[in-house]
């Protein structure tokens, strides 16, 4: 049986240039408008049923938001056409469209946690609300690192040129590498996932030339990361929260206690995989 190995982009739309891209970006844009001028300055926290009909109305717009099919199109194609510009600089221009649409949302998330620890938790007990009470909950947990609306907003604009921008150049960058394996030219991507499968000579060799061509790309690596760990630190600064870590443990849904307790034990018994390796590594035959 042959698989197919490549999207089939003409069920989002029939080319670059088919108007229905500018419709439905244009349909996104109007829904958000709509969506902030019926809730901007509206009392919809301050009863049960005004807050069901709000999430209601929001959760109805995210499938709206979440499926954006002109962003998808370009964004998948210029996965697979590393070198097509275009579609690249199409991708990048419709998610600056779309950010700035979605960030007129932004009030309604401030607005929602910006009540009171007494009605917060009378909300979440409310069984009334209880399809929207995990919502809620995640509302509740981030608030106390909120910024101003238009601090946020800014942020949700800086991202895409402090973060997004980096990563996905150095993705670019890196799928148009190719590594010589067995007379054949394999892009970087295909030589990683197939590294395993290969007997223990020809992954020690496969694995120098995945090396060899990561190191050579390393200036625009370290920039990335530098650019990235920069733009982060600031965020969390401005957040207020107190470690490097705080953000992505609460963003997973852990406690922070918990994870550094775990980390502690496992630092503690690091001696336990030392020895494991080094028993491996002699089993096999090869220096530790």
């Amino acid at each position: 049986m042959k698989y197919k190995t490549e999207w089939n982009l003409g069920l989002l739309y029939k080319s670059d240039k088919d108007p229905q891209i500018e419709k439905d970006i244009q349909t996104i844009e109007k829904a958000c408008s709509v969506f902030e001028k019926k809730y901007r300055g509206k009392l919809f926290t301050d009863s049960v049923i005004n807050l069901i009909t709000a999430l209601k109305d929001r959760e109805k717009l995210a499938t709206i938001l979440n499926g954006s099919k002109p962003w998808w199109y370009f964004a998948l194609k210029s996965d697979m056409q590393s070198d097509n510009a275009i579609a690249g600089a199409a991708a990048t221009r419709i998610e600056q469209r779309l950010e700035e649409a979605s960030n007129k949302l932004t009030f309604f998330r401030l607005e929602i946690g910006s009540l009171s620890l007494k009605k917060q938790i009378a909300y979440l007990k409310d069984v009334s609300l209880k399809d929207f009470s995990y919502s809620l909950e995640r509302i509740f947990d981030h608030a106390k690192y909120n910024l101003s609306e238009k601090e946020e907003q800014l942020e949700n604009l800086l991202s895409q040129t402090s973060y997004t921008m980096w990563v996905d150049g150095q993705q670019r960058v890196l799928s148009q590498q190719l590594i010589s394996f067995k007379g054949e030219d394999l892009p970087i991507a295909k030589a990683m996932s197939i590294l395993a499968d290969q007997s223990s000579e020809d992954r020690l060799a496969l694995n120098i030339s995945i090396s060899t061509a990561l190191k050579k790309q390393s200036s625009f690596a370290e920039a990335e990361i530098n650019a990235v760990y920069n733009y982060k630190k600031i965020m969390d600064g401005l957040r207020g929260y107190k470690s490097a870590y705080s953000a992505t443990i609460l963003g997973y849904e852990n406690d922070e206690k918990t994870v550094l307790d775990l980390v502690a034990v496992v630092s503690k018994y690091f001696t336990l995989s030392s020895r494991f390796y080094s028993l491996h590594a002699k089993l096999l035959g090869k220096k530790n």
